[in-house]
């Protein structure tokens, strides 16, 4: 269907059959379609305005999430004042915030009754955040927790979180020292809480049953990366190995990128003069030893402009990714490094990277030293032009994505094109 509304931000398919279909266009605009994507209606005019700071409107749509049963979409609005929610019966239920604020409503990935948000209360400048459960699907709320920091649903029904003792539950959470918090949980959807780490662990990521645990040093002040595979029974220290020097966590700009089947990447800043450059490194996650997987990985090292790193999944094709990235001879030459840019494949989970074949009829006709390069969602300079790679484990090898053929990727004022792979990014 064409919008004419620039690129879509976010797809979410309501029913198993995937004909109820919502999209998040530029401007956070929410389309439906109800007949597997063949028609597209606007559904912003259904969803009810109200009156905030900002003026009279809703200010449209920041995220949507499914539930796991057929039609129930959560809509977060944009000014963290509201949502909605909807069964799929064409009714749209608004809830507001009143004073405070909701953010990250997470519903659970197999009981369509549970759902976690964090609610930001504020008593003239000091404001907490609480962690809030719903067993009703969003109709009453309970609190599990004030002064939390971040939150993640575990394996089954456990919830891990990140808060500090009941004691120091003072004051603006922004001023709370990192050094006193640590990982809570709970198994019983909150009626009890216990805590599963030592104390400093202020960030952490929970994927595939692994723990990824940022912990500052009371002593150094000094933050490391510690991993656990027993639901924070203990804590290895990571290790990163095959590169000259890694900049300590605390100092560098870093992320998770994928962690599925028993292997973790993790992007690292390199730190100095380049802000857009990172290390690619990868680990089993049954230990905490990281080795350098892909050197010179472009990503965004600018603490003020943050927009990740560019390395995706490939989901129509299992131990497939993509990557982003800058030749060697970037850092030879005296001009810009954003000249060097090339675009890699790795079919074997980043055993290995190789440059991307052209496309068949495509701009190189047989050239040497000519490849195909993409653009991808880090390159925010124009966020209305590019978009990251698209591919769904329902189409099986199929990938689309938009860039030029040369030796690097031109620029995007020079050439943009779409392409087409039906073989996982082997042809194009």
């Amino acid at each position: 269907a064409e919008l004419g509304l620039g690129w879509v931000r976010e797809v979410v398919f309501a029913t198993s059959d995937k004909r109820d279909v919502y999209i998040r266009a530029d401007g956070n605009l929410i389309f439906r379609s109800v007949d597997a994507g063949d028609n597209f209606f606007p559904l912003m005019s259904s969803l009810p305005d109200f009156y905030t700071e900002f003026g009279e409107h809703n200010f449209g749509v920041i995220s949507m999430h499914n539930a796991p049963v057929d039609g129930l979409v959560y809509f977060q609005g944009a000014t963290a004042k509201n949502y909605w929610m909807t069964t799929g019966n064409g009714i749209y239920t608004e809830y507001q915030s009143g004073e405070d604020y909701v953010f990250n409503i997470s519903p659970h990935a197999t009981n369509p009754d549970l759902v976690l948000r964090e609610y930001t209360h504020c008593v003239g400048s000091a404001c907490s955040a609480q962690l809030q459960i719903s067993k009703d699907r969003a109709l009453t709320w309970t609190t599990i927790r004030d002064y939390v920091f971040s939150y993640s649903w575990g394996e089954g029904t456990d919830i891990i979180f990140i808060s500090v003792p009941e004691d120091q539950m003072h004051g603006d959470y922004d001023d709370i020292d990192k050094t006193i918090m640590r990982i809570y949980s709970t198994h019983d959807l909150g009626n009890t809480i216990a805590y599963t780490s030592p104390p400093g662990i202020y960030e952490f990521a929970f994927q595939q049953g692994i723990i990824y645990a940022v912990k500052i040093d009371a002593k150094t002040e000094e933050s490391s990366l510690y991993i656990s595979d027993d639901f924070g029974a203990s804590y290895v220290l990571s290790q990163y190995r095959g590169a000259s020097s890694v900049p300590g966590i605390d100092s560098a700009i870093y992320e998770i990128v994928n962690s599925e089947e028993g292997i973790c990447f993790m992007a690292i800043c390199n730190g100095g003069s380049y802000l857009t450059v990172a290390n690619l490194f990868q680990a089993g996650v049954d230990n905490g030893n990281f080795w350098l997987d892909r050197p010179y990985l472009r990503g965004s090292c600018d603490p003020y402009s943050y927009s990740g790193f560019d390395f995706q999944k490939i989901d129509s094709l299992p131990g497939t990714f993509f990557s982003n990235g800058y030749a060697p001879a970037a850092f030879s030459s005296s001009g810009n490094i954003e000249n060097y840019i090339q675009s890699t494949v790795s079919y074997d989970q980043g055993g290995t990277w190789q440059l991307i074949l052209p496309s068949y009829e495509g701009d190189c006709n047989g050239r040497p030293n000519c490849w195909l390069h993409f653009f991808s969602d880090a390159d925010n300079q124009i966020p209305t032009v590019v978009q990251r790679m698209y591919s769904t484990p329902d189409a099986v090898g199929i990938v689309i994505g938009t860039g030029n053929e040369g030796e690097y990727r031109l620029p995007l004022n020079e050439s943009v094109n779409t392409y087409l792979s039906r073989d996982g990014g082997y042809t194009w």
